[in-house]
């Protein structure tokens, strides 16, 4: 085996730790065109790097060591993608333009998050509730202005009342809700063990 080592760092006529820092840069660009991303060409690297140890024993010397290393990266490269079933990993910290903007910048969720609607949906449940417990005349009315956001005159027409009718049932209507929200929404409070 050790005769087989010397043989391929001989052949090259430099040292070993030269031609490692050689042959990583040359086999890491090689997997890198093979996988088309830096984290697995970086693993196609060192599995062949593992793999070329553990098999120095079987370098015969009829190529040079860096080619028989570029074989091996290839064949790791290619088990790489097999396993992956040929998927394509993009890194979230990946640039996408020239502006400096990585992937991440751009899934950023934009307006509610999944906390936010629920919490909304609740309180429209809360709020449909409480309007229900009101009577029918001052649900009309704040239904039409509030909620379906019609201006005092349109709502007015829709309920055939005249404008200072419509801001009477509003103002109850408006005072009466915050009442039973308020007896809807209170909390119960803890009570002391004496």
């Amino acid at each position: 085996m050790a005769t087989n080592i010397n043989a391929a760092f001989a052949m090259s006529g430099q040292s070993f730790e030269r031609d490692l820092a050689r042959c990583s840069a040359v086999l890491y660009r090689t997997a890198l065109r093979w996988v088309r991303n830096p984290a697995d060409a970086e693993d196609a690297v060192q599995d062949a790097w593992l793999s070329a140890c553990k098999h120095i024993d079987q370098f015969e010397g009829r190529a040079s060591f860096s080619t028989w290393l570029t074989a091996i990266v290839r064949n790791a490269a290619g088990s790489q993608l097999r396993r992956k079933g040929r998927r394509s990993v993009v890194s979230l910290d990946q640039k996408v333009d020239d502006g400096g903007v990585n992937l991440a910048d751009h899934l950023v969720q934009e307006g509610p998050g999944p906390e936010d609607i629920y919490k909304d949906r609740e309180l429209r449940g809360i709020l449909h509730k409480s309007l229900k417990r009101l009577s029918p005349v001052l649900q009309e009315a704040i239904h039409l202005v509030d909620l379906e956001g019609q201006s005092l005159r349109e709502a007015a027409s829709t309920l055939h009342i005249g404008i200072p009718a419509l801001k009477s049932r509003l103002v109850r209507g408006r005072i009466r809700l915050a009442e039973v929200l308020r007896q809807t929404l209170r909390q119960p409070q803890p009570q002391r063990a004496d």
